[in-house]
């Protein structure tokens, strides 16, 4: 299969590029444009006309394979968007989450390191490990 049908793709069209960046042929997978198209909650909306206009588009295709896989191809709701947003908002909150453990543990073991120097017999390298971890912070 060639990259023939992305000629009938205008690149200043919104959205073009989730189409002229796939390898395999068009796939018309929703919850990848909204992602691709990374559009902030308030403009977000406007993607289910957007995506429509594709499909739209495609189904007129001179290329067979394309008009195929455009009819199974599933219509943008806006709980596809929801859905996404909601995502993005839970995975910053866990990457905010794990940045304040991390931040926590540091504390914890910057404050252990006094009263581990000095106690490393038997454990030569420890001293060493400490030192380099007080230049690292």
């Amino acid at each position: 299969m060639t990259d023939d049908w992305k000629q009938e793709i205008d690149p200043s069209k919104d959205g073009a590029g989730y189409f002229l960046t796939q390898q395999e042929g068009p796939l018309f997978i929703t919850g990848d444009y909204i992602a691709f198209r990374n559009v902030p909650w308030p403009e977000s909306r406007a993607l289910i006309l957007e995506w429509t206009s594709w499909l739209l588009h495609f189904r007129n295709s001179a290329f067979d394979h394309v008009r195929q896989k455009v009819i199974s191809a599933d219509t943008m709701t806006f709980d596809d968007i929801f859905e996404f947003h909601r995502k993005v908002i839970q995975r910053n909150h866990e990457l905010e989450l794990l940045k304040e453990a991390s931040a926590q543990i540091l504390t914890a073991a910057r404050s252990l390191r006094p009263s581990v120097r000095g106690r490393s017999r038997g454990l030569p390298h420890l001293d060493s490990l400490i030192e380099r971890g007080q230049e690292d912070a």
